[in-house]
């Protein structure tokens, strides 16, 4: 099996990068995903289709989010949103919603 990852896009104001993944092997040939990264290279998100990927990253940078803080999307799967909302209490709802539409639709 042979791995690459190669990086597309990188945009430090809003802190991601974009990366085409591809492996080939002699079971299922040659196959390709993309993934967004912030520049500490933790995962925001994984993509079959470079679309997809477009389609994130517009609505990535033009509303507020918090998908690329590690700790607070730890506690945004693991806390109800009242909680969330509470401890977080500098975050608004539209934010908290908006993360969660980029989080669950993408």
């Amino acid at each position: 099996m042979t791995s690459r990852q190669k990086q597309l896009k990188q945009n430090k104001k809003h802190n991601y990068r974009i990366y085409e993944c591809s492996k080939e092997d002699a079971i299922s040939g040659y196959q390709e995903h993309y993934i967004v990264t912030d520049y500490n290279g933790y995962l925001i998100k994984k993509f079959a289709f470079y679309w997809q990927v477009e389609e994130f990253i517009k609505a990535y940078t033009t509303q507020d989010n918090f998908l690329d803080d590690t700790e607070k999307m730890e506690d945004f799967k693991n806390m109800t949103e009242q909680e969330f909302l509470k401890f977080y209490n500098y975050i608004d709802k539209n934010e908290y919603d908006w993360t969660k539409r980029l989080y669950y639709q993408y």
